[in-house]
């Protein structure tokens, strides 16, 4: 009860408190980020946007035609992104490169993920949880991702093009 009492008395001051300050201090509603009552409502007016007969004119088929351009446009780009990783891929899998990691390791998954995604980087990362034999027989270290070049330890950088360049594959 006297708990209760308490905080509803240092309610009361603190709100007494800031009335007393906006008072003394002489800021009215809409001073408080120290504007001034115009440029409150300028600041707070809605933009309102009035259909014109020109807007009526875009041909609809127009607009759909040019958004599957586009769309054709950013697929091929895609598919030729993908098609330089895949490349990538089978070049770095052919350089006996082998990369040891965990779903649960934030920097396999942060390799995975430049690769495009586990589709791509299946053919040569080796998960550890799933296949715990290969991983005690062939990683040395006891950190993820292990990263492995014809059977040695590979410790340079491990962003795509680094791991191009170890292994004389074109990236």
């Amino acid at each position: 009860m006297y708990k209760t009492i308490l905080a509803v008395a240092i309610g009361i001051l603190i709100i007494s408190g800031a009335v007393f300050f906006v008072a003394e201090s002489g800021m009215k509603e809409g001073d408080l980020f120290g504007e001034t009552e115009e440029e409150y409502e300028k600041d707070n007016e809605e933009e309102v946007f009035v259909k014109t007969e020109e807007d009526e004119d875009i041909d609809e088929r127009e607009v759909e035609e040019f958004t599957e351009d586009e769309e054709d446009e950013l697929s091929e780009v895609e598919k030729e992104e993908e098609k330089d990783i895949e490349d990538l891929v089978s070049c770095l899998k052919e350089g006996e490169l082998v990369i040891y990691g965990l779903k649960t390791c934030p920097a396999c998954a942060q390799l995975v993920a430049s690769f495009g995604g586990e589709e791509f980087v299946e053919s040569i990362y080796i998960e550890c949880m799933e296949d715990r034999e290969k991983c005690e027989e062939e990683k040395t270290t006891g950190y993820v991702p292990e990263i492995r070049i014809k059977g040695e330890l590979y410790q340079g950088s491990r962003d795509l093009s680094s791991l191009a360049k170890a292994t004389d594959c074109e990236y």
